[in-house]
């Protein structure tokens, strides 16, 4: 299985009014995971958009795409509810024409928001499952396809704007300063892959497995029997 991070950061004009931390994970060269770490400087809702070709159904907390051949699925899985609007909009280099987008806002008003998506590509060719996952100071979703299952933790102790903190957790069993931990099994028993993203540590009951006097996004091989 393969997986990639990518981080970006954007901040408003005035930099008071709004922090935006969007991580993405591309896995499988077909499925990207979106988590949308925002931060406001007063209670406000937070808009996702997404242009697109073709059509569109809404099924709850999930939206098909259909253009020609090809099949496309988000879910929104954080927070527990999303307003969806059609808007029209010119498409690039098109002035004098509008295309339909939508819009997905968050219901709720607040300063801190966190947002997870995942767009599948050619979901109507796989079984995939999707569990969100809650913990102490954490959460993040499970997903699991062909018997490889992954959890994707977020600590909240370790959010954009306050990662410079006391960010020490426990994700799933491992004890943790990381900002996001991707934990990989190909099946039941076998070694966890564990990527640790912006993270000092990783450890297990005892057992160290990363250690660091800086954060860094690091990746490693973690046997569970070991670590009982």
């Amino acid at each position: 299985p393969k997986s990639q991070h990518i981080l970006f950061e954007r901040r408003s004009h005035t930099t008071e009014q709004h922090i935006v931390y969007r991580n993405f994970l591309w896995l499988d060269d077909r499925l990207l995971v979106i988590f949308d770490d925002v931060y406001c400087h007063e209670d406000d809702s937070v808009q996702f958009t997404l242009h697109f070709n073709g059509n569109y159904t809404q099924n709850g907390n999930a939206v098909d795409f259909i253009y020609e051949d090809c099949r496309a699925r988000l879910i929104s899985h954080f927070p527990d509810e999303m307003l969806l609007e059609e808007k029209q909009g010119h498409p690039d280099h098109e002035q004098e024409t509008d295309q339909a987008y939508i819009e997905l806002s968050t219901a709720e008003k607040k300063r801190a928001q966190l947002l997870i998506h995942t767009l599948e590509l050619d979901n109507d060719r796989h079984e995939t499952k999707y569990e969100r996952l809650t913990g102490a100071n954490a959460v993040g979703i499970r997903i699991t396809e062909n018997g490889v299952e992954r959890e994707i933790w977020y600590n909240t102790m370790a959010d954009g704007h306050i990662m410079h903190d006391n960010s020490n957790n426990i994700l799933s069993g491992f004890d943790t300063d990381a900002y996001m931990l991707v934990l990989t099994r190909e099946r039941p028993g076998s070694p966890v892959k564990a990527l640790m993203i912006c993270g000092s540590y990783l450890r297990r009951n005892t057992k160290v497995y990363i250690s660091s006097f800086t954060k860094l996004t690091k990746e490693t091989i973690v046997d569970e029997r070991e670590a009982e």
